[in-house]
């Protein structure tokens, strides 16, 4: 059943309104997923990050020093 616009002038309008809104509903549906994901993916290198091995810390300089000392030492 086709329904003229001239016919109907009011159901023109409310069409678009609804059409309106049901694009802005899909877009900002879009918009949250691509932001829910792009943090998810954050989220997800913060964890890797901090479980990942860190490098041991260098020695102390004393240490370092007191190293090259025994080592010189014990060559004599």
């Amino acid at each position: 059943m086709d329904i003229d616009a001239d016919e109907h002038p009011g159901d023109s309008h409310a069409r678009l309104k609804t059409e309106m809104w049901v694009n802005t509903l899909i877009l900002a549906f879009a918009v949250f997923m691509v932001v829910r994901m792009v943090n998810n993916m954050k989220a997800r290198m913060a964890a890797e990050e901090a479980a990942a091995p860190a490098a041991p810390a260098p020695p102390p300089a004393d240490v370092v020093l007191l190293t090259e000392i025994r080592d010189l030492l014990s060559k004599r």
